[in-house]
């Protein structure tokens, strides 16, 4: 930050983005009524109970104070997090929703922005600016960014908690990004299935270290979260499962697809998911254990994404933002491969048209589980990109990129 802010040009540049993403706040916000029915409202609300006393697990307290503020759309009987997560929202409960929906907006745009170039500077990205624009229009043509900043959803500050995760790990700040990796548990539906398939990388990986860090994070946002509401747990749990049992297979991942293909009968989605689910965990487990690169965090993290959103039963579009991590390490990794250039750099608007194509088949079927094609897309590119890595590696011939490009 010092050294934009002593280069002129650059900090030309970084007010130049503010203006375009302050503009372009105000215009989400206001074309979203400043999210008084949307996501962002519920944490909003979150952030202001804490000020005023409304219950976050009451649903006597939590459902009457929607009404007070204006949302005529209740969306859960209590907070949809744990009660640490509402901290997050203390200074934006502080101002009007107007005010905080557009503060929140302009940060997501900055955090999304931050997130790839943060990124791309570990994977080897960021070095070439003709790489790095065309990665960061297809990034914002992504359909889980644009649904993620139109809801005012909350996946942009995840998103941002890996890249972090990522570069503490790429130091070898193992407990640190242990520890950092536990806030994804916040937002359960997709933490859960992340940490996870992340935990096995580091348990194939003996690596002690970040597993503790783990562990000691989710005791923190255990310990505060049972100071700041100590029944929490069950009513949390109850909404929880409520939402899950009314939607179950009809999210895009794994589950949704099999629904799909089964008109949505209960009993082989959950027999067929199930089988698949742990088949996709099993091949998650192999590829890290006998991948050359399965030292490499940023391989790991990229892989595991991914696989978590597919097995995850309970996602939406905006929850597959986080694949933007996976889609620039592979940019990066594409680019330190000699690969064609309108390959690396087109990489991430492809997948963005892909994902826009799998919303028009959504939209003729009626339901968004084709969605999840995405994620599996993902996967396949994510073990294309490193296992050419894998192979152009151990020999001294010319890369497989280079090579089919030569004829």
């Amino acid at each position: 930050m010092p050294a934009w802010l002593t280069n002129p040009k650059r900090l030309i540049l970084m007010l130049g983005l503010s203006t375009v993403f302050l503009v372009s706040a105000v215009w989400i916000s206001r074309s979203q009524n400043y999210m008084l029915n949307g996501d962002f409202f519920e944490s909003w609300l979150a952030g202001r109970a804490l000020w005023t006393g409304v219950e976050l697990y009451n649903p006597d307290s939590w459902g009457p104070a929607h009404i007070l503020y204006g949302n005529v759309y209740d969306r859960n009987a209590v907070y949809p997090f744990p009660p640490v997560f509402a901290l997050t929202f203390t200074i934006l409960g502080i101002l009007p929703l107007s005010a905080a929906a557009v503060i929140w907006v302009f940060a997501s745009l900055w955090l999304i922005t931050l997130s790839v170039i943060s990124l791309g500077r570990l994977s080897g990205l960021s070095s070439s600016v003709q790489y790095l624009l065309p990665t960061l229009a297809g990034v914002f043509i992504f359909r889980p960014a644009m649904v993620t900043l139109r809801n005012g959803q909350n996946g942009a500050l995840f998103l941002f908690i890996l890249v972090a995760i990522g570069l503490l790990w790429q130091r070898e700040r193992w407990f640190s990004g242990g520890f950092f990796l536990s806030f994804l548990l916040l937002r359960p539906n997709t933490g859960l299935p992340l940490v996870g398939m992340i935990g096995l990388w580091l348990l194939l990986t003996h690596n002690g270290r970040a597993i503790g860090g783990i562990f000691s994070g989710g005791a923190f946002i255990l310990i505060i979260s049972q100071i700041m509401s100590p029944l929490w747990i069950d009513a949390w749990m109850g909404v929880g499962n409520n939402k899950l049992f009314n939607t179950f297979g009809y999210h895009p991942s794994l589950w949704g697809l099999v629904g799909l293909l089964s008109g949505h009968n209960l009993t082989t989605v959950i027999w067929i998911g199930s089988a698949m689910a742990l088949a996709v965990t099993v091949g998650t487990a192999l590829w890290l254990r006998s991948s050359a690169d399965k030292g490499a965090p940023l391989a790991a993290i990229a892989f595991s994404i991914p696989s978590g959103l597919l097995v995850a039963p309970y996602i939406w579009a905006y929850d597959q933002v986080f694949l933007i991590f996976s889609i620039v390490v592979c940019v990066g990794a594409l680019i330190k491969q000699e690969a064609p250039y309108l390959i690396s750099a087109t990489l991430h608007i492809f997948l963005s048209i892909a994902a826009l194509a799998l919303l028009a088949v959504a939209m003729a079927v009626g339901e968004d589980t084709p969605s999840g094609i995405l994620s599996a897309l993902v996967v396949g590119v994510v073990y294309i990109t490193f296992r050419t890595k894998s192979r152009s590696s151990s020999s001294r011939r010319p890369t497989w990129w280079a090579s089919r490009w030569a004829g």
